[in-house]
């Protein structure tokens, strides 16, 4: 039986005595949210937010930021939902994408919020960076079609090579105190290598394919 990480359901599964697996995605979430929570990078994503929150709130401002974008197809912006970790992600991910629009529109907005700074967007890509490899193995094992549970070693062993072999080329200290935090923080990641269902299949997941994708 696959459930979320709930200590209830987790209770009943033993009582039960079915053989139980929490499920993968929800335990990423769990992962990532710990981390988003911490004051290192909360400051930045509160700014972010906000700014994405004035957009939406206001049709002359986002009248405006589709102009400013000078396309046919303009895009919009995402908020965070504090229970999906990964709308973070495509927060961060869209707001870098039309970065110079959203400072234009800012800057000639009379009372608006202050711009992302220089350094800000540096932290961004940098997270932008880590959060990647999470945000993937998410999509991948979160499928509805394909069998994924023995891919799961695979993937947490891609998601701990990629944030080692970054580290050293991001950009600002944020980034790097912020991957330290996540490397640490994978607790609920690496148990799975102790599960029998888990590992019964894994051994024929190419690592090298996973990583790839991840």
């Amino acid at each position: 039986m696959v459930t979320d990480n709930a200590k209830n359901m987790i209770k009943a599964c033993e009582i039960l005595q079915i053989r139980h697996i929490p499920c993968f995605a929800h335990s990423i979430n769990l992962t990532v949210q710990d981390c988003l929570a911490t004051g290192k990078v909360k400051p930045i994503l509160d700014k972010c937010k906000r700014i994405v929150s004035f957009f939406k709130s206001s049709t002359i401002a986002y009248a405006k930021f589709k102009e400013a974008q000078e396309c046919e197809r303009p895009y919009s912006l995402k908020q965070e939902c504090p229970t999906r970790w990964n709308s973070a992600y495509y927060m961060v991910e869209r707001i870098l994408i039309r970065k110079v629009a959203i400072a234009s529109v800012l800057l000639n907005t009379p009372k608006g919020l202050m711009p992302l700074t220089s350094d800000e967007i540096s932290i961004l890509e940098d997270l932008k960076a880590i959060l990647s490899p999470f945000e993937h193995a998410t999509v991948h094992t979160s499928s509805s079609t394909s069998v994924t549970v023995s891919s799961v070693i695979p993937v947490v062993c891609g998601i701990l090579h990629n944030l080692t072999a970054m580290k050293t080329k991001l950009k600002t200290k944020v980034g790097q105190d912020f991957c330290d935090d996540i490397l640490q923080v994978n607790k609920r990641l690496v148990p799975y290598e102790n599960r029998t269902s888990v590992c019964q299949d894994a051994r024929y997941i190419s690592l090298k394919d996973v990583t790839s994708r991840i």
